[in-house]
């Protein structure tokens, strides 16, 4: 009886470290695809003054050449 208890509770231990496992890479997943998707919009949002900025730093260069 106590061995098949015991063999119970590390079954049921292994299961939780299972399921802590793939919860924590299912939530580093998420985050990951968060993080990207943010990256993505500020991208998009953002492209037209970081093309300002190059086109002005390509200017001050021929000018100064």
């Amino acid at each position: 009886m106590i061995p098949e208890a015991v063999d119970t509770a590390v079954s049921i231990g292994w299961a939780i470290v299972a399921w802590i496992v793939i919860i924590a890479a299912a939530v580093t997943a998420a985050l990951t695809a968060v993080a990207l998707g943010i990256n993505a919009v500020w991208r998009a949002v953002t492209w037209p003054a970081r093309a300002r900025t190059k086109h002005a730093d390509a200017r001050e260069y021929q000018e100064a050449a």
